[in-house]
């Protein structure tokens, strides 16, 4: 049994020699044809750019917004306002919210850091700069109204404690105030406002709505199926014969 399983194989792949030696031009003229309406397809697909920033997230001690939020917050009515009207943008909110929707517009974080990356995609490098700009310049302008208002009440609090020393005998200061007065201290000193730390370049590399990836695919998908057009018609060709 093992030897005849043997000779099949060996009889199967010398019958696909064989058939494939036979139809090499007409696999050829098949793949060729198949090959060039993919190329064409590739090249005539839209062009894409791509623009992206880096913003950095205000911080004290702690996070003044968490990644998540931040993420979320972008694509808020009021920082989309604001990026339309202080960019000057060519498109409205619910354009750019599309945008959000369709993945033209992403925020990532970059891993274990307080810092997010805006991607945004558009046939145009000008338009994507310009949207990706506006939004982070819209966002960060937002942020940093947080992060004074987090900055004034903290130094408010340090005024605070500062009279209570002044005012408490060492009875009654207690090492509560001082460690919290130092603490506060601590958070100011540490203090990072919100920023873009990144601009889009001033080039775009294009891409394409095809993927390469896609485009290879498509081509191996061509020669599958040039050879099975091949072996399917010399075995209409050898029904017919027969």
């Amino acid at each position: 049994m093992p030897n005849q399983q043997i000779l099949r194989d060996e009889v199967s792949l010398l019958h696909f020699i064989r058939v494939f030696k036979k139809k090499k031009i007409l696999v050829f003229v098949i793949f060729f044809l198949w090959t060039m309406g993919a190329l064409f397809f590739y090249y005539k697909s839209p062009v894409i750019y791509q623009a992206h920033s880096v913003l950095r997230l205000g911080s004290f001690t702690k996070p003044v917004m968490t990644v998540p939020y931040a993420i979320q917050a972008m694509q808020e009515q009021k920082i989309l306002a604001d990026a339309v009207a202080t960019g000057k943008l060519s498109v409205d909110i619910n354009t750019l919210k599309k945008m959000f929707d369709s993945g033209n517009i992403r925020v990532q974080n970059i891993p274990d850091t307080q810092f997010l990356k805006v991607i945004v995609r558009s046939g145009d490098y000008q338009s994507a700069s310009k949207i990706c700009m506006a939004i982070s310049e819209a966002f960060v302008a937002q942020g940093n109204q947080i992060f004074e208002k987090r900055m004034q009440f903290t130094k408010n609090q340090i005024d605070k404690i500062e009279d209570k020393q002044n005012s408490l005998n060492r009875v009654y200061m207690g090492q509560g105030v001082t460690s919290n007065l130092i603490s506060l201290n601590e958070e100011l000193l540490n203090a990072e406002n919100f920023e873009v730390t990144d601009f889009p370049s001033g080039e775009g590399f294009p891409d394409r709505t095809v993927s390469r990836q896609k485009l290879a695919f498509i081509i191996i998908a061509g020669f599958i199926f040039s050879v099975l057009f091949a072996f399917t018609h010399d075995f209409v060709s050898n029904l017919s014969f027969e």
